[in-house]
């Protein structure tokens, strides 16, 4: 069968690339898709975290961030801002509420790929 669907080639794909999930949640669907990857580890979404942001993300050369904006958004704009104004090049996936206002939908077209609370594995995938 052949298809369009890139998330059938993620374990491909996503060799040679290492993650890194900035959130006070744990998601399993995160976890499920972690062996892929070379690298891929979690941080919480905290101040010290944000201080710590430079030397986690050189040590483990990250290539792609997902970023939870739901339970802090301004805390996450800051990491944000950092990981941007460190490294344009690496991806950055926010994760999303529904219920947006006007600031965070103004921030939503900042990042490379959206996610809205209660992603499955498959909209994982698919923006990876």
């Amino acid at each position: 069968m052949i298809t369009k669907n890139h998330s059938n080639y993620l374990k491909f794909l996503a060799q040679g690339y290492n993650t890194l999930l900035i959130s006070s949640s744990h998601y399993k669907e995160y976890d499920e898709l972690s062996n892929y990857f070379n690298t891929s580890i979690q941080r919480n979404l905290s101040e010290e975290e944000l201080e710590n942001l430079t030397i986690t993300i050189m040590s483990n050369y990250i290539d792609i961030v997902i970023l939870d904006f739901i339970q802090d958004y301004n805390l996450a704009t800051k990491v944000y801002e950092k990981i941007r104004s460190y490294e344009s090049r690496i991806v950055i996936i926010g994760i999303f509420s529904y219920k947006c206002n006007d600031n965070i939908l103004k921030f939503v077209e900042k990042v490379d790929a959206v996610l809205f609370e209660n992603f499955d594995i498959y909209k994982l995938k698919d923006k990876l």
